[in-house]
C-alpha cells in the first residue's frame, strides 16, 4: 500500500504537535471520538484524517493553520507537476 506523503508529513506533525503539549494518544482519540488505534494509523499515515476530525484537532491541539495548509498544498504542487509530466501519447 503506498501512503499519501501529505498522510504521513501531517501524521508526524500531529504526534509533535500533541506529544509538546503532554497529551496523550489516548486522550487526544477519546475526545476526538474514536479508537486509540485509528488515531495511530492517522498518526502514521495509513488512513486521512478524517475532515471533522481535522477540525476539532486544530480547536483541540491548537494546531497552527498555516502548516497544516502548507503539508497539503505542498502535496497538491507535487500531484499537479506529476500530472503536467505525464502526457497522453499523440499530444505533441
Amino acid at each position: 500500500m503506498k501512503l499519501s506523503l501529505t498522510s504521513k508529513k501531517f501524521g508526524k506533525y500531529l504526534i509533535r504537535t500533541r506529544q509538546a503539549l503532554g497529551i496523550s494518544q489516548l486522550d487526544l482519540s477519546r475526545r476526538l471520538k474514536f479508537s486509540a488505534q485509528f488515531l495511530g494509523r492517522i498518526e502514521k499515515g495509513e488512513v486521512p484524517m478524517p475532515p471533522d476530525a481535522l477540525v476539532m484537532a486544530i480547536h483541540i491541539l491548537s494546531l497552527d493553520k498555516r502548516q497544516i495548509e502548507a503539508i497539503f498544498v505542498g502535496e497538491f504542487r507535487r500531484k499537479l507537476k506529476e500530472l503536467i509530466r505525464l502526457r497522453p501519447t499523440g499530444t505533441e
